[in-house]
């Protein structure tokens, strides 16, 4: 994410190059042709995948939406009648008014940012499962073995840290220690300059999985999001990985 509108394209490259050791970037891009984020898959770049059932992605997303500061909107030269596009008081008013009628790269598209944001990306990744610097994981296994989780991630990565090393490792990277320290996980953190991304305690919210209808989502709205997911993702193990994770994580209770 650039930091400041003007920004070049150079300059950040010019940074991750001169930056030691390894790198480390989050996006939501996937490999591909076709509208969304898209990038070119390359087999000496090694990627981590994490899925989340679009049900209680969703319902996060809004929040997080609505938590926008005023200091990156500031940053960014947004209109103050654009600031609210993207948020609706109820989560049925933002499933119908942002999520289905989102488009991308200026083209509709059946479903919305359920389509860009989801059903492309596992179509895009799911064939890539097998692949050697391809790590697909989903968020209900990550919530259900957390420490065996970060042992998949450390194996795929070449990582062997000793005994007092892991267990900070653990630690830190346990919901309980993120929420109490959450400002270390601020947008200002990343943005640079000091612009604030998100309003206090937006960033580290529930950290919870199977609890989506405590947010607003509906029976009919599940109905229809199930409905695009068997027309835009085919496959029915890909499907089915995108909502419950691998076959273990199944018997979750429904969000």
């Amino acid at each position: 994410m650039r930091e400041r509108p003007d920004q070049p394209d150079e300059e950040l490259l010019e940074r991750w190059a001169a930056l030691p050791g390894r790198r480390a970037f989050k996006t939501h891009a996937y490999p591909g042709p076709g509208p969304g984020p898209r990038i070119a898959f390359q087999a000496d770049v090694k990627y981590i995948v994490v899925l989340r059932d679009p049900r209680e992605a969703l319902v996060s997303f809004r929040f997080f939406m609505a938590a926008q500061h005023d200091d990156v909107y500031d940053r960014f030269e947004v209109p103050h009648a654009l600031r609210t596009a993207m948020t609706r008081p109820t989560f049925p008013e933002f499933f119908r008014e942002v999520v289905l009628a989102a488009h991308w790269d200026g083209e509709a598209v059946p479903g919305g940012l359920l389509t860009g944001g989801f059903f492309d990306f596992v179509n895009a990744w799911w064939p890539l499962r097998a692949a050697p610097n391809v790590l697909l994981l989903h968020f209900n296994e990550m919530k259900a073995d957390h420490e065996g989780s970060l042992k998949r991630i450390a194996a795929f990565l070449g990582y062997r840290p000793d005994a007092e090393s892991w267990s900070r490792v653990v630690e830190y990277t346990s919901f309980a220690w993120m929420k109490r320290n959450q400002h270390k996980f601020e947008g200002h953190k990343v943005l640079g300059g000091g612009a604030k991304l998100l309003k206090d305690g937006a960033m580290i919210r529930k950290g919870l999985a199977g609890r989506a209808r405590e947010d607003g989502m509906t029976p009919e709205i599940e109905a229809e999001i199930h409905a695009l997911a068997a027309r835009m993702v085919t496959d029915d193990a890909a499907r089915d990985f995108l909502f419950h994770g691998p076959p273990s994580e199944a018997a979750l209770p429904p969000p």
